[in-house]
């Protein structure tokens, strides 16, 4: 596996106040015998009592994050464990990673890459979860970034079955939104899932409550049969028209 190991790698981080050290990464290697690895993740850090990055800056309180990304480390979670239930011959190695320090500034994946625990040469793709529990019950999109940088992407999705929501594949890469920018950046192939920025994001109503637990479980649903076509169209998604460059990137 193209992993320098299983565990918790440090992340240290240099901010105004001097180096402190996150909690860091933490990181679990499924080999499965395939020639073809994935990476999947999602950040795990959020803002504590708020901070800088809150949107409500005068008040101290537990920003929760259920949303921004419990959703997402959950989804992570369920993925991890549904591959490693399947045959052999239905899976593909994964790396499955919870970052730490992405709210800082993508902090963790960066570690990831520049300790030199992953090869980004290895990873077919790097999927990425990032806020994936505020599906709208009444006109619900999820989101895809990805798909305009590496174009080979909708090959893979056409043999997707359609799911119960809109997927929206027509959004750039934002620069620094999440960590799937930094393997965008390595030359990575990403794709990154989103329901999308809420009046709750970075705020203490960011709460379990208010996660819509359906439409959650429905993204799994989908994104594990994206896991699957990308055993069964082994396209190479690095290919890419010469015009199309990767956002995160510039």
């Amino acid at each position: 596996m193209p992993v320098g190991g299983t565990g918790r790698q440090p992340v240290r981080l240099r901010l105004d106040g001097g180096v402190i050290e996150s909690a860091g990464n933490v990181v679990f290697a499924l080999d499965a015998g395939a020639n073809r690895t994935v990476l999947l993740g999602a950040h795990y850090d959020h803002l504590g009592l708020g901070g800088p990055l809150s949107r409500e800056i005068l008040t101290q309180a537990v920003h929760n994050g259920a949303d921004d990304n419990a959703s997402g480390v959950a989804l992570l979670l369920r993925l991890a464990f549904r591959q490693s239930a399947l045959p052999a011959k239905d899976r593909t190695n994964l790396v499955v990673v919870a970052f730490g320090a992405e709210e800082e500034g993508l902090h963790g994946s960066a570690a990831l890459l520049d300790a030199g625990w992953i090869d980004p040469n290895t990873l077919v793709a790097a999927l990425n979860f990032d806020m994936v529990g505020r599906l709208d019950a009444l006109a619900p999109v999820l989101a895809l970034e990805g798909v305009q940088e590496f174009p080979a992407w909708r090959q893979v999705l056409s043999a997707v079955p359609p799911p119960s929501f809109t997927v929206r594949t027509e959004g750039h890469i934002v620069p620094g939104g999440s960590d799937h920018c930094t393997f965008a950046t390595a030359g990575v192939p990403v794709l990154s899932f989103s329901t999308g920025q809420t009046d709750d994001y970075h705020r203490p109503s960011d709460d379990v409550e208010r996660l819509n637990w359906q439409g959650l479980g429905a993204i799994e649903r989908y994104a594990g049969a994206v896991l699957d076509a990308l055993v069964l169209v082994p396209v190479d998604l690095r290919q890419r028209p010469a015009d199309a460059g990767v956002s995160a990137a510039n």
